[in-house]
């Protein structure tokens, strides 16, 4: 069930990374700063509060990773999960659209079954954000809300994602991306020959789980109570009815992130 939560803001990008779990990629650190995240276990969400999307649409994202999780557990696939953040954003993750559009293009979009995780490379990862919205809104569209809320709820039950498409679908997840690619004016493929790309993550990627925040040096807790170098954070209490983003998923630990390149 949805409970209230708390949003940190930072004043800038030095100040949220030094309170974020370290990226472990050296490239990735240099490309893509994380301009939010959210920790299931804590309830709390922190957000760069002057990011390329503004500090509103990073908290609706966040947030809408709060959501999931009360939702559905952590048995959901990336792609569902950030697309419905990414759908939870009042702007639709503009700054995904030119990565999608390329790929799309290029005849170079990301096969669904396998985006339970997200790409090591920036551009792919940003081009997955994008992907992983449109099926999420093609899903809503065509479907209803109701239908993505029972899926919801038979991932909290544990049932697996291809059983959850069967069940309310009636689709597999390989008859869901030729539908989706359909849509978008996507060639078809031959799902018979392809298998996803093989895919390398970091110990912490942007996108993934993370139980709890870090700790600053010396502080007994993780509830975010340190003042990051170079300015204090600030703390407000957000009721857990925020309309749009409650309609879809309320009806559970892990962090997931928003990343925008640098």
């Amino acid at each position: 069930s949805a409970r209230p939560f708390r949003v940190m803001l930072y004043n800038t990008p030095r100040d949220i990374t030094g309170a974020q779990p370290v990226e472990q990629s050296e490239t990735r650190r240099g490309e893509i700063i994380r301009a939010g995240i959210a920790y299931s276990g804590e309830d709390l969400v922190q957000v760069l509060a002057f990011g390329g999307s503004g500090a509103e649409d990073t908290a609706r994202h966040e947030s809408t990773h709060l959501f999931v999780d009360w939702a559905a557990g952590n048995n959901v696939a990336t792609w569902l999960n950030e697309g419905l953040a990414v759908w939870g954003q009042s702007d639709g993750g503009q700054e995904y659209v030119p990565y999608f559009r390329r790929a799309l293009g290029n005849n170079e979009l990301l096969l669904i079954r396998g985006m339970d995780s997200f790409p090591g490379k920036s551009e792919d990862t940003l081009l997955a954000y994008g992907q992983s919205y449109s099926v999420v809104k093609w899903l809503i569209e065509t479907n209803g809300r109701e239908k993505l809320r029972s899926l919801m709820e038979s991932l909290k039950a544990g049932d697996g994602l291809a059983k959850g498409l069967q069940q309310h679908y009636g689709v597999t997840v390989d008859q869901l991306d030729a539908k989706w690619r359909q849509s978008v004016g996507a060639p078809p493929r031959n799902y018979d020959s392809v298998a996803p790309t093989a895919i390398a993550i970091a110990p912490i990627a942007p996108i993934g789980a993370v139980p709890s925040a870090p700790q600053p040096a010396g502080s007994g807790s993780s509830g975010g109570s340190a003042t990051p170098s170079g300015g204090v954070p600030a703390f407000l209490m957000v009721g857990a009815g925020v309309g749009v983003l409650l309609l879809l998923l309320v009806g559970g630990a892990a962090a997931f992130s928003i990343v925008r390149r640098r």
